[in-house]
């Protein structure tokens, strides 16, 4: 019984700071960070001063409440870490789109640096990524893939040559590189002409980058200096990079949901750990009961020694 219970309390206080960490770190990162330090400096200094405490009656269960605490500061880290690791990986552009700008009929050409401010850009008819002079570039087990956003020209008679200036790039990760081509996105939907800005991380964001998610503007990067060079373009620093979507709701819903899913799969995971800290705090326990009949055995022993 001690053990589920310990276990439960580990895997609640794993499941709320997961949860917390992933709505509210967008929006309150310092506070947040504080408050788990501040419950796990707490919970860390009442298990030194618990395991140290009490008399032969009490040292056992004052025993057990000290292996509960310092496995509650664990597992407030873990999922203050897996919390913030899914907002960062997974729905870091849905918060961006309900806080940032949204701009319409905006044409390829425009300089990107006008609407840095934006989470969604909605073009104007007949622009779309240019498929064939699309890039891919690898990092480990992942392909990086960008296709510049042009004009069509078969959209319009004043169209007569294709921008080598790229504002906009389209991009998506392992869509492109295999005998389809490029395929990110809603690339082949002939009515889709909306872009959901991937938006850099700043701030504390920036900090966690590359430690707790994939620096995924770098890999980006790396590929558009590929395709600059191979196609003989130019793209200015302050460049944007999107996903090419039809249905832009939809796309940041599926983001929504994708990192749910992906939150309620390492709240699972976690629960063979809570297990083994609940039976950590039995074993503890048993050890000091074993260690109390060998103190006990040693002093009926002496006395009797003493009584002969």
């Amino acid at each position: 019984m001690v053990a589920l219970m310990a276990s439960l309390i580990d895997w609640l206080a794993f499941t709320i700071w997961a949860i917390v960490f992933l709505i509210g770190y967008h929006a309150v990162p310092q506070i947040l960070l504080h408050l788990a330090g501040a419950l796990m400096a707490v919970c860390s200094v009442c298990a030194v001063a618990l395991w140290f405490m009490g008399g032969p009656t009490t040292r056992i269960m004052n025993r057990k409440r000290s292996v509960i605490c310092a496995s509650v500061a664990v597992f407030t880290l873990a999922g203050s870490v897996v919390g913030t690791s899914v907002y960062l990986s997974k729905c870091h552009d849905y918060w961006s789109f309900h806080t940032r700008r949204h701009y319409t009929n905006v044409s390829p050409d425009e300089p990107a640096a006008g609407h840095l401010d934006a989470s969604a850009i909605v073009f104007m008819q007949g622009a779309r990524p240019d498929i064939s002079r699309a890039m891919s570039y690898r990092r480990y087990k992942t392909i990086y893939c960008v296709a510049p956003m042009a004009l069509d020209e078969t959209y319009s008679s004043l169209v007569e040559t294709v921008s080598s200036d790229v504002q906009y790039w389209a991009a998506g990760k392992d869509c492109c590189g295999t005998s389809q081509g490029y395929t990110c996105g809603s690339v082949k939907d002939a009515k889709a002409r909306a872009g959901l800005v991937i938006t850099d991380m700043t701030g504390e964001d920036a900090i966690m980058k590359g430690m707790l998610s994939d620096d995924d503007i770098s890999n980006y990067e790396q590929a558009v200096l590929m395709a600059m060079a191979k196609f003989d373009m130019t793209s200015p620093e302050e460049r944007i990079y999107l996903h090419f979507e039809k249905d832009l709701e939809a796309a940041v819903q599926s983001e929504l949901s994708v990192a749910i899913r992906s939150l309620v799969a390492f709240i699972f995971a976690s629960i063979p750990f809570c297990l083994a800290a609940g039976i950590v705090v039995v074993l503890v326990a048993a050890e000091e009961h074993v260690q109390d009949l060998v103190n006990c055995k040693h002093q009926a022993f002496s006395t009797l020694a003493r009584i002969t």
